[in-house]
């Protein structure tokens, strides 16, 4: 989640400072590159959380098992994360890093009382405050885009939405496969090569705008085969 995000966040940061005295081409990017992450993003950790047993069994083996409970729940928390640092990262862009900086004052604050009150009670309410605390954050950062770019709660969370509900099917569509299968290997790769697939056709079949990346990629990558097929029969 955050090497894919730290990629994206390298290539969007120059192109909405570029785009700083058009308020609207940013906040086009900004909804743009946002999904394209949360594209990405979200449906590895939905996988994640859904395939953490048999993730966990295959490759630590049965006697680490209970940490599957700790995967899904940090596999929720960086589902924020994205979010979270676009969202920052778009005040930074208008040029308020000092509005990051007093929300800093908020957050860290809040994430530090929900540790304490966490600590005494187990480990998972340490994740689970974890969460909590990176949709506080999450909450913090649009409220200052609120008030720098006049950008309201709502506008945030509704170009997001379609992915929203389309990770929400892969996951019904990935655990429903996994029942079929009682070994731990197969529950895995089989589930989670469905999972694969069916994110694929549904991206198409709710017109997502990733559709054209693929199908974009899908051509290079034909066009690279049909290539190499013609220099291996001019080799001949």
């Amino acid at each position: 989640s955050t090497n894919i995000e730290g990629v994206l966040q390298r290539i969007i940061y120059p192109i909405t400072c570029e785009a700083q005295n058009d308020k609207e081409k940013m906040l086009l990017i900004y909804h743009k590159y946002l999904h394209l992450s949360n594209y990405i993003i979200w449906p590895l950790m939905t996988l994640l959380c859904v395939l953490a047993t048999p993730l966990i069994y295959v490759l630590f083996t049965d006697k680490w098992l209970p940490t599957a409970d700790y995967v899904v729940l940090f596999g929720i928390n960086f589902m924020f994360y994205a979010w979270a640092d676009q969202s920052g990262s778009l005040t930074n862009a208008f040029g308020r890093s000092d509005m990051n900086l007093k929300g800093t004052f908020i957050k860290r604050p809040i994430a530090f009382l929900l540790l304490i009150l966490s600590l005494g009670i187990s480990v998972k309410a340490i994740c689970i405050a974890t969460i909590f605390s990176s949709f506080i954050e999450l909450i913090v950062n649009i409220f200052i885009c609120n008030k720098v770019v006049g950008m309201k709660f709502w506008e945030h969370i509704k170009p997001q939405i379609d992915l929203i509900f389309v990770n929400l099917i892969l996951a019904v569509i990935v655990y429903l496969v996994s029942l079929f299968f009682d070994h731990m290997s197969l529950k895995l790769f089989v589930s989670g090569i469905v999972g694969i697939i069916s994110y694929v056709f549904l991206t198409f079949f709710f017109k997502l705008d990733e559709r054209n990346i693929l199908v974009s990629v899908l051509n290079k990558l034909s066009r690279a085969k049909i290539s190499e097929t013609g220099i291996g029969r001019r080799k001949d």
